[in-house]
């Protein structure tokens, strides 16, 4: 078993980045939507591309931010840790770019298909409140 050291390595850190990989998730999520929500407030609604795009940016940065402090600390040198980050976190909102005039028209179309248009002024956006 000469490859014996090799499966350890890789193994040893798979609950490491499952647990980080789902608190990212979860934390970059609660960013989007919170962002999401406070600025359709602040623009009384106007600038829904705007509001996708930053919104999407601040939910990715905390996404790629949290996954790869917790779960390649150590792994990765510091300095190319945070420039993975800002890359990563890039990428991810050039995709949004990219899908843009998609996402515009499933929005405006379930807007439209059930009336409804929500202004989350009074939500509280505690993720751990039940």
């Amino acid at each position: 078993m000469t490859n014996n050291q090799s499966y350890v390595d890789v193994l040893s850190v798979a609950p490491r980045l499952v647990l980080f990989g789902t608190l990212a998730m979860f934390s970059g999520d609660i960013a989007n939507n919170y962002v999401l929500a406070k600025m359709k407030v602040w623009t009384n609604g106007r600038y829904i591309s705007a509001r996708f795009v930053i919104s999407t940016l601040c939910g990715q940065m905390v996404n790629t931010a949290v996954f790869y402090i917790f779960g390649l600390w150590g792994m990765i040198p510091t300095h190319v840790l945070t420039k993975s980050i800002i890359v990563a976190s890039l990428s991810k909102v050039s995709v949004e770019l990219i899908l843009l005039p998609l996402t515009l028209r499933i929005s405006l179309w379930l807007k439209r298909i059930e009336n409804v248009d929500y202004f989350d002024k009074a939500t509280n956006f505690n993720p751990l409140k039940f």
